[in-house]
């Protein structure tokens, strides 16, 4: 198995999900980092199907050989979810790191439910940066970061961290020592 990492607008890539995915690496998991060009928080839901197009082809050509699981972390989490929701992949898990997503998206209606096997959110109810975008009527994001999903098809499960909070706890302490020991112990063991 392969995982297929996506990372959120605001990080370039450094510092969060290429750091777990080099705690990954360490762990003999294959990882292929998913890069995308520089969006931000107004033009990302415009630009996020161009984004889910890269990483279709990235996911279709790696199914030839390997069964795939998604990580994504904030905007990431939405562009895993245009993934399976416009195109016919089926991947292993879904690893949903404080989704930058509305909670009322829905992972389990008609095909989207079959393209995958279980997806896995990882949840802060004090995360600021959602909760303040989850505010704004002008803000593409909403609170999925907080709360998650309505769990209704026994396939999304819902791992909630509320043990830190503070201004950068929606990227940097996912990605830190306790917060990479987090989520490691649920994707090994999945």
């Amino acid at each position: 198995m392969i995982f297929i990492s996506t990372n959120g607008i605001h990080d370039s890539f450094e510092g969060t999900t290429k750091v777990l995915s080099e705690e990954l690496r360490a762990n003999d998991q294959q990882v292929f980092d998913f890069r995308y060009k520089p969006v931000n928080a107004f033009s990302s839901r415009w630009r996020s199907k161009g984004v889910a197009r890269g990483l279709a082809e990235e996911v279709i050509a790696t199914l030839e050989h390997e069964e795939v699981s998604l990580i994504g972390h904030s905007f990431g989490c939405y562009v895993n979810y245009r993934l399976l929701r416009d195109y016919d992949v089926k991947v292993k898990n879904v690893y949903l790191i404080a989704p930058a997503m509305n909670v009322t998206t829905r992972w389990d209606k008609g095909l989207m439910s079959t393209r995958y096997d279980a997806i896995h959110v990882f949840t802060n109810p004090y995360d600021r940066a959602t909760l303040v975008g989850g505010l704004l009527f002008f803000h593409p994001f909403g609170w999925a970061a907080n709360i998650g999903f309505p769990l209704s098809n026994g396939k999304i499960h819902m791992h909630n961290r509320p043990s830190f909070v503070g201004h950068n706890n929606h990227s940097e302490n996912w990605f830190n020592e306790k917060g990479l020991d987090f989520l490691l112990g649920h994707i090994l063991r999945n």
